[in-house]
C-alpha cells in the first residue's frame, strides 16, 4: 500500500484546514465524469510538481466551498469508461505511462 490510512487522514485534515483547496488537492462530491477526472489527474500531477509535492490528490466526499465531509455516491473502483475500468482508461491516456 502506498499510503497508510493515518497518512491519508492527515493529508485530508491538513487540506481541509485551509480556507481554499490546496493547488495539488481537489475536493469533489460526486463527480463521475471520466473525461473531467482525467483532466484533473493531469492538472494535479503538473501542479504537484510545481509545488514540489510528490503527489496530487482528488478527494471525493468533501464539499469544495466549505470543506465539510458530506460523503459521495461515486465509487471509482466500479466506474468504467466504455469497457475499461476508469483507472485503466485514465492510465492509458497519460503520457508518460505510469
Amino acid at each position: 500500500m502506498l499510503f497508510e490510512d493515518s497518512n491519508i487522514k492527515s493529508i485530508i485534515q491538513e487540506a481541509r484546514s485551509h480556507a481554499a483547496e490546496l493547488p495539488w488537492i481537489e475536493f469533489k462530491v460526486n463527480n463521475a465524469d471520466p473525461q473531467e477526472i482525467g483532466e484533473y489527474v493531469n492538472a494535479l500531477s503538473d501542479t504537484a510538481a510545481l509545488y514540489n509535492q510528490n503527489f496530487g490528490f482528488i478527494v471525493w466526499g468533501i464539499e469544495n466551498g466549505t470543506h465539510e465531509i458530506v460523503g459521495t455516491t461515486f465509487e471509482p473502483h466500479k466506474a468504467k469508461q466504455g469497457n475499461q475500468s476508469l483507472e485503466l482508461w485514465i492510465n492509458a491516456q497519460l503520457n508518460p505511462q505510469v
